[in-house]
């Protein structure tokens, strides 16, 4: 033992199964399950009663899919340090990007909800043009059944005259 000021636990996370009441009381079984997550799914159905956790989660999720979402929260974590370290008032400037690109993906995405309604619209007079069309059909179908009916009809009629006639 080089001191006594600090220990080293390891969690082992493949053997949660042996884990022991002291171990889960002590969130270490959590902790394993957390970090043995595969999935997004998994990990927010484990981070679900933890904000924090939740939040670090949403972070990471961010920093992976998002370039722009990785500046901005590198932008968002150098602003706390400054304010943490200089106790400074006001905006920063990585304050005012990350309003900006707030504003410019709410202006993208209110201009794709737009297209969105357009199209939506587009496909709504459409439908009711080819329901509109689907009625014209069934009723030239039902005159056609009527013609055929008909002709059926004259054609006994004919044969009756013919055979009157021999």
């Amino acid at each position: 033992m080089y001191t006594n000021k600090f220990g080293i636990n390891v969690l082992q996370l493949n053997h949660t199964e042996l884990a022991t009441e002291e171990d889960i009381s002590n969130n270490l079984v959590y902790w394993a399950n957390l970090f043995k997550a595969t999935t997004w799914e998994e990990f927010k159905k484990l981070a679900k009663n933890h904000p924090d956790i939740e939040e670090v989660g949403n972070m990471i999720f961010e920093l992976n899919y998002d370039n722009q979402a990785k500046e901005i929260l590198e932008g968002q974590r150098r602003y706390r340090e400054q304010m943490n370290s200089q106790y400074t008032a006001g905006y920063t400037d990585a304050e005012e990007k990350y309003e900006t690109v707030i504003a410019e993906k709410d202006n993208m995405l209110s201009e794709k909800d737009a297209t969105i309604a357009q199209k939506d619209d587009m496909l709504s007079e459409k439908d009711a043009a080819i329901a509109k069309k689907d009625g014209l059909l069934s009723e030239k179908d039902a005159t056609i059944a009527n013609k055929d009916s008909e002709i059926a009809q004259l054609r006994a009629e004919l044969e009756k005259y013919k055979n009157m006639n021999k």
